[in-house]
């Protein structure tokens, strides 16, 4: 995994926040072939945005004063300045080792993105805690550096780069990634996995016409059986409404998507 810095100055992320008289804090951007991750730190307050290129779904963590520990998940609404932005999301809340609060919610569509390019200030609504706002200088610059971050993957793994142009669109799964396979097929992919918990994520091309051309894993550890399951039952099927460049053209574009199962012992 490579960083690149938003700014001037690199800042240790997630160690101990920085300490009196230390610079301001600073955007990184964290990525690799599998996530693209964006972070800032203060003294107080630590934000984090992260996702797998091409899954259409994004992860925020905040942690910091007005948050409360809680043993369940938590319903949470995300505002910034713009209201059409607004998401709505279930936060995991838990209590870190030095006792900082911590929310994860996963889950997030891209207009969390639309939300926080806004460049003002970003509320959390958390059941059970007060309000966060967070001030987040730079925040505009910083998401575009992230949505590079996605663009940058995806073409490198044969996207046409003219769906990320100004104008143009990535592909739409037309609907929920969780039902691109049947629950049959899960059961029959599980068999024949060796370990008991399979998680794994495929990327898949998708031609011009939606329809997915090309699949693989995104680690090499997956089992060849496993691997020839998914993908031949993914092959051939429209999954997504076509990426297309600023004319309107559709071509073609890649998708992401996650399989997590495990298996009980009887």
């Amino acid at each position: 995994m490579f960083g690149i810095v938003i700014s001037a100055t690199l800042l240790s992320l997630p160690q101990a926040a920085a300490t009196s008289g230390a610079s301001p804090a600073k955007w990184v951007l964290h990525a690799d072939q599998a996530r693209c991750v964006l972070e800032r730190q203060d003294a107080s307050v630590r934000f984090a945005v992260d996702t797998t290129p091409g899954s259409d779904t994004f992860a925020l963590v905040v942690a910091g004063p007005g948050l409360r520990h809680s043993d369940r998940l938590m319903r949470v609404t995300i505002a910034g300045t713009d209201a059409a932005a607004e998401v709505r999301g279930l936060a995991q809340i838990r209590l870190a080792r030095d006792g900082t609060v911590i929310a994860r919610i996963a889950g997030l569509p891209p207009k969390l993105l639309d939300g926080l390019h806004g460049a003002g200030p970003l509320t959390l609504r958390i059941d059970g805690s007060d309000p966060v706002v967070l001030s987040l200088p730079g925040v505009a610059r910083a998401v575009t550096a992230l949505r590079g971050c996605v663009a940058d993957q995806l073409i490198e793994w044969g996207a046409d780069p003219a769906q990320f142009a100004p104008g143009g669109q990535p592909p739409v799964a037309l609907r929920d990634r969780d039902d691109w396979l049947a629950n049959r097929d899960l059961l029959a992919i599980m068999g024949l996995s060796p370990a008991p918990v399979l998680d794994a994520t495929f990327r898949v091309a998708v031609s011009a016409t939606g329809v997915a051309a090309e699949c693989q894993p995104q680690s090499d550890d997956i089992p060849a059986t496993v691997v020839a399951a998914v993908c031949s039952r993914i092959a051939g099927k429209t999954l997504v409404t076509p990426a297309h460049d600023h004319q309107g053209r559709p071509v073609r574009g890649v998708v992401t998507f996650r399989i997590q199962l495990s298996r009980q012992a009887s």
